[in-house]
């Protein structure tokens, strides 16, 4: 004769803390035992929303937001699209993560590309900066 018998562990909802060894025991009359299974909880990457493109006029001062959400620690760079390398002495990465650009000048006139990075992996958005030209008189 033999006992048999299903029976399962739900976790309703599964964060990273989740993850871990977990032990099964089992008994009957003619004994005990045990199962071992693990639970590897994956992160997933952070996802971004922009507060949009922004239109300037020059001189003035800009902000380009970029809004993470992530359950894990997470880190924020931004970077021209074009490559061309931003110019400490006027523009900074606030510590919320968005980008201030002080006095912005034609030649910031770009595609911004924000990237926040976790465990799970990289995610990016881009923002565009127009900076309005003055008008000419012909």
């Amino acid at each position: 004769f033999r006992d048999s018998a299903v029976d399962y562990y739900r976790i309703e909802e599964v964060v990273v803390e989740s993850e871990g060894i977990y032990r099964c025991y089992a008994n009957n009359s003619e004994g005990s035992d045990f199962g071992l299974s693990f639970l590897d909880v994956e992160e997933r990457p952070p996802v971004i929303t922009t507060g949009g493109n922004q239109t300037v006029v020059p001189g003035s001062s800009v902000i380009l937001t970029c809004h993470v959400v992530s359950n894990v620690q997470f880190s924020i760079s931004w970077s021209r699209i074009d490559g061309r390398h931003l110019d400490r002495n006027r523009i900074r990465k606030h510590r919320n993560g968005s980008l201030i650009i002080q006095g912005a000048a034609p030649r910031d006139e770009a595609a911004y590309q924000c990237t926040a990075v976790n465990i799970g992996g990289e995610t990016n958005a881009v923002v565009g900066l127009i900076v309005q030209r003055p008008p000419t008189v012909t």
